[in-house]
């Protein structure tokens, strides 16, 4: 769940690695968190955690910790040795320094702007300006600061938006308005959740699917809003 493993199958991998370790456990994955229930048919008593998490996409440790699990569920590692090489994968920072994945995101919507918005070679410098902005305000800011991560989206659409209606506003009219709005934003986009979310209405797991599904929704809903307000005052 840190390093955003694919939750529709969390359940049956945690029912996997207990039953090749000899536990006798359930497992509950909710939006959040997981309930794991451990228990002893010969006393009918069982322990019961609660594990919360929340953490973003990270495909290489994800990748690390896959391994991981591999081994383990075919007695190439041992579960202690697997735990401490957890805690490590736990405990390590982001594979590339802030400042190039500052420069990851600039380049992310300097491409996307004309391959999906149609933006012009002038615009894909300001959308990437956009996104150079979001992804340090995100990795500063955001990141470090509990209370302005929940309205962290939020205000960055709102100053994309406004930034790109000051553009588009200049008379010679050489900026598009639409462009480097959206393609400002690209990198807060809910697309992996709007994936995961349907990998789980798919695999039958209703509760989680439904619940990510109507977050992302609302989500995307509170991005589009300012940029339509803008787009509605400027028409």
């Amino acid at each position: 769940m840190t390093f955003g493993a694919p939750s529709h199958r969390i359940e049956s991998q945690l029912t996997a690695a207990a039953r090749i370790l000899g536990i006798q456990a359930e497992f509950i994955h909710l939006p959040g968190v997981i309930i794991c229930s451990f228990g002893e048919q010969d006393t009918g008593t069982s322990e019961t955690h609660f594990v919360r998490s929340t953490g973003r996409l990270n495909l290489g440790a994800l990748h690390k910790l896959h391994v991981v699990y591999r081994s383990v569920l075919h007695d190439e590692l041992s579960a202690k040795d697997a735990a401490d090489e957890i805690d490590i994968l736990l405990g390590q920072g982001p594979i590339y320094p802030t400042l190039l994945r500052c420069i990851f995101a600039f380049w992310l919507a300097v491409l996307i702007c004309p391959l999906a918005f149609g933006g012009s070679f002038v615009d894909m410098w300001f959308s990437g300006l956009a996104g150079f902005v979001l992804a340090f305000l995100q990795i500063f800011v955001a990141s470090k600061s509990a209370l302005y991560a929940n309205v962290f989206e939020i205000t960055v659409s709102i100053i994309v938006s406004f930034a790109a209606r000051g553009l588009s506003a200049i008379r010679s009219q050489i900026f598009c308005y639409t462009a480097i709005s959206s393609s400002g934003i690209i990198g807060i986009l809910p697309g992996y959740l709007i994936l995961t979310s349907s990998l789980e209405l798919a695999s039958k797991n209703i509760v989680n699917g439904s619940v990510k599904m109507v977050y992302a929704l609302i989500y995307t809903l509170f991005l589009v809003c300012p940029l339509s307000y803008v787009f509605f005052v400027q028409t």
